[in-house]
């Protein structure tokens, strides 16, 4: 109810943070809860393979989000998120106002990374499952939904394609291949 009237924004954010500092054995306990999806090697490497490339996008901590890619042995993809730090045992969020892609909600405008990519590709793929995904899911080529994304976009009548983790996206991304959609 309270998401209905309130956007979750840095600031927002960072006072959640500074409400309970954490211990050193609290750290470790949060940042192992921190889950990528366990296929998403298997995605990048297909990717790879039909000359493409993967990025991940979110509007959440690097801290965190860069921890968890290395536990996964994934450190290599490129990762655009929010700069922070973890100082005297509280995360703090520090957006980088200088890029293009700075927004004074999310840190990280993610339908102005998509624009900024739709200049450079012939397509973009975009993959989310919430509300702050909405604008970069329109933009996009080809959308990957889940979780409260799909409420949204179906609302904005935006085609996509509803997915649970990335083997779903690999097989719906193999039959285009096949039947040569999506692709050029």
């Amino acid at each position: 109810e309270w998401k209905k009237t309130h956007k979750i924004d840095v600031e927002f954010l960072n006072k959640v943070f500074s409400w309970h500092p954490f211990s050193d054995e609290e750290l470790i306990e949060v940042l192992g809860k921190v889950k990528i999806d366990p296929f998403t090697k298997e995605l990048v490497q297909f990717i790879t393979e039909q000359d493409g490339g993967f990025l991940i996008l979110s509007a959440g901590f690097n801290y965190y989000i860069e921890r968890a890619l290395k536990r996964d042995g994934l450190e290599e993809l490129t990762l655009i998120s929010n700069p922070g730090v973890f100082e005297n045992q509280i995360f703090v969020m520090k957006p980088d106002v200088n890029k293009s892609y700075y927004s004074p909600i999310y840190g990280v405008d993610k339908e102005r990374v998509v624009l900024e990519h739709k200049e450079k590709y012939k397509k973009v793929y975009f993959a989310g499952d919430s509300e702050p995904d909405l604008k970069a899911a329109l933009a996009a080529d080809l959308v990957f939904a889940k979780g409260e994304l799909i409420p949204l976009l179906e609302s904005h009548h935006k085609p996509f394609h509803k997915f649970t983790n990335y083997k779903e996206v690999i097989a719906i991304l193999k039959e285009a291949l096949s039947n040569e959609q999506f692709m050029d």
